[in-house]
């Protein structure tokens, strides 16, 4: 499965780096230069990955995360800087981030972390999938009583 990454910075040389790098790796990819143009194109399609500059002109990478997350909280976005605190970063997880990378970021570390996320892209599409059969398996169970429904409720859960 190809993922799809969104790229937002605002620097055209570290925008066509990064691209140039994913799609050499094999992914979609598409470049923006704000915060505000991400929010437009991920409103419109949604990304498997958006990796994200924090420093931009109008729109911070923290301010993006936040409305990225309202759009789609499930969302993964990873933020990149050259100015990275400890701070910036605790914020930007605790908002929902998937990973911090410092600038200059490496093509071995930005594949390191994408392989991660295609990991548990593909955990979580199993553990939908999973769900839904435990789900439709059970529809067919005979037992309406309150008690029936707790033993169909606890195996749910547990799975």
């Amino acid at each position: 499965m190809k993922l799809s990454v969104l790229v937002v910075d605002d620097d055209k040389l570290v925008n066509e780096f990064l691209i140039e790098t994913l799609e050499r790796a094999g992914y979609l990819c598409k470049s923006v230069f704000s915060g505000e143009e991400a929010v437009e194109e991920y409103s419109q399609k949604t990304y498997d990955i958006v990796l994200t500059d924090l420093k931009m002109k109008a729109m911070d990478g923290i301010t993006l995360i936040s409305k990225l997350k309202k759009i789609d909280p499930s969302a993964v976005i990873i933020m990149m800087t050259a100015y990275g605190t400890v701070e910036t970063a605790v914020k930007a997880i605790k908002l929902g981030a998937y990973d911090f990378l410092l600038k200059p970021v490496m093509p071995a570390t930005l594949g390191h972390i994408i392989n991660r996320v295609s990991e548990m892209l593909q955990l979580r599409a199993e553990n939908r999938m999973l769900k839904q059969d435990i789900s439709n398996k059970f529809q067919n169970m005979i037992g309406k009583s309150k008690l029936m429904k707790n033993v169909f409720d606890m195996i749910q859960s547990i799975a």
